[in-house]
């Protein structure tokens, strides 16, 4: 019971404050990152808008992830068999994680974690994309504020009322 004292001071004494100090950098850099990121999005040319997002938001992106405490991050190689893809000939390869994402690609991911976003913008630079309700037939590109505050939201659906003109 002696050790579980000095645990407890310890964590008292050194991971509260350092706590802390995490939540308050990250309520600093978080701001700032949406901002750029917003800024980066109002840039017309395209190579220039990727260029700053890569340069300047995917490191901030990687800083929140760092504060948040994923410290490293670790990206493996899909087992083709459990993603039930077709088998591959022999001596072929499935590329390494994002190796083959280039500009223009679209990824998919249901965005339930916030994490997910933020590890999304550090490592692909994204644009966030989302279906445009209630036509439904186009699709409305977000940015990472977008996209964050669009996590665990409810998937909307419009009701279509049936008319008079339209019984059988």
């Amino acid at each position: 019971s002696g050790s579980g004292l000095v645990i407890s001071i310890f964590q008292a004494a050194f991971c509260l404050p350092l706590g802390l100090l995490r939540l308050i950098f990250l309520c600093l850099v978080l701001p700032l990152t949406i901002l750029l990121d917003t800024v980066a999005s109002f840039v017309p040319l395209w190579f220039i808008q990727r260029l700053l997002k890569r340069l300047i938001v995917a490191p901030l992106c990687r800083l929140i992830l760092f504060l948040l405490g994923y410290i490293y991050i670790s990206e493996k190689v899909p087992d083709p068999r459990r993603l039930r893809l077709a088998r591959l000939k022999k001596g072929s390869q499935i590329p390494g994680f994002g190796s083959s994402v280039k500009s223009g690609d679209v990824i998919f991911c249901n965005s339930t974690s916030i994490v997910e976003v933020i590890y999304l913008a550090y490592r692909f630079s994204t644009d966030f994309a989302a279906v445009a309700l209630p036509e439904g037939d186009k699709v409305i590109t977000h940015n990472l504020w977008s996209g964050l505050r669009r996590v665990g939201a409810p998937f909307e659906e419009k009701k279509v009322r049936k008319s008079a003109g339209n019984r059988v």
